[in-house]
């Protein structure tokens, strides 16, 4: 087994990627978010004991150095701003793409400001067209309706993935990770191994990653079966497989939530503007930041009367600043499952249990916690299911 593979996720590991939602899965239960801390006390004795045979294993995977998560080439980038910009109204402020500065090495791609910035400067402008959504005609619609729009726009992106260079959105296909590139970017549990996730056994993570499965095996039998019957004939089943699973890695990172519960009532449908999952180019690369986000979107009308979405920033900043989203306060294990990477230890509110992680405490903090032995450098797990 590569233990290497695990090291990069925790605990610094970021992931350009946003899903900005209030219940990020249907499989989580929001009651089992917030465990007592006598729970947490007693979860963490139980399992300290159960697993301390393979501390040392778990050790020495947990306190590597991150290895860097693929920044996106330049080339590919530049292809991609260069195509927001020839899109009707598109375009892309004083912002360059480059490797993030949060969490150190490995910490993958992130947004900074070319220059000294203003409250409400516009950074991003993009159209309709520039969006990935399962549109209001498309067949995949019918697929939504029952199995929600994450599902159906993985099928969407799966779509677009199959037809390579030939897809309208090429330029931002070619920036998704794909399992198949057997880099960094493979990092996310979905593509894990079953050697590798055992090493979450007995989590809520495990379990998250269970239902995530389930979903994505349910959704590739439904879509190679129907909507993508033709391009099974074409590409193979296999390659279709291939493609639904590197699409739901996706849609589950970097979505967005562009509905009326989340202050985004459909603007022109006309236009092509849906209601529902979103995948949008360039903000999807904005880092995490559990201080708050710097950057704002919403629709806006231009002088010329398009619907926009419009990225701005939040509040003045210096050049050279990273560019930051909140992803929301979510528990470890959510962050993993979902984003492919654990936030700093404490840095969530939300933060500190039911994902194996490297504890940075001070002794001092072990002791408030009535563990007695420092925690640092020892490997914990605070799991909800002892």
């Amino acid at each position: 087994m590569d233990l290497s593979r695990l090291a990069p996720l925790l605990p610094a590991k970021r992931h350009g990627s946003l899903t900005p939602r209030t219940t990020p899965t249907e499989t989580e239960i929001p009651s089992r978010a917030y465990p007592s801390t006598s729970l947490v006390m007693h979860a963490q004795a139980v399992v300290t004991l159960q697993r301390r045979a393979c501390i040392t294993v778990i050790a020495l995977v947990l306190s590597a150095s991150p290895t860097a998560h693929a920044a996106q080439p330049t080339t590919k980038i530049s292809r991609l701003t260069a195509w927001l910009e020839g899109q009707p109204g598109g375009s892309v402020g004083p912002v360059r793409f480059g490797p993030s500065d949060l969490g150190g090495a490995g910490s993958g791609c992130g947004a900074f400001a070319t220059r000294d910035l203003r409250v409400g400067e516009l950074l991003l402008a993009l159209p309709a067209t520039a969006l990935l959504t399962v549109g209001p005609d498309d067949e995949l619609q019918s697929l939504a309706e029952l199995v929600g729009d994450r599902a159906a726009l993985a099928g969407t992106l799966a779509r677009e993935l199959l037809r390579g260079d030939a897809s309208p959105l090429a330029a931002y296909t070619a920036c998704l990770p794909r399992n198949l590139e057997a880099d960094d970017e493979a990092m996310h549990p979905l593509w894990w191994t079953t050697e590798e996730l055992a090493f979450l056994r007995g989590t809520s993570a495990a379990r998250e990653i269970r239902a995530l499965k389930a979903e994505v095996q349910s959704l590739t039998r439904q879509l190679t079966a129907g909507v993508l019957a033709g391009e099974v004939a074409t590409h193979g089943e296999a390659a279709v497989r291939a493609a639904v699973l590197d699409a739901y890695v996706s849609v589950l990172s970097r979505s967005f939530e562009l509905t009326e519960e989340f202050g985004f009532p459909v603007p022109s449908p006309a236009a092509g503007w849906g209601e529902g999952t979103a995948l949008i180019p360039l903000l999807d690369l904005l880092q995490h930041s559990g201080a708050g986000a710097s950057v704002g979107y919403a629709y806006e009308t231009s002088a010329e009367g398009r619907t926009l979405l419009i990225a701005r920033a939040k509040g003045a900043c210096a050049a050279g600043t990273e560019l930051c989203l909140d992803y929301g306060a979510h528990p470890d294990f959510v962050f993993l499952t979902h984003y492919a990477f654990v936030p700093r230890l404490g840095e969530q509110l939300a933060s500190c249990y039911t994902v194996l992680r490297l504890d940075a405490c001070e002794a001092a903090g072990a002791s408030e916690l009535g563990m007695g032995a420092p925690m640092v450098r020892e490997p914990i797990e605070w799991a909800n299911e002892i």
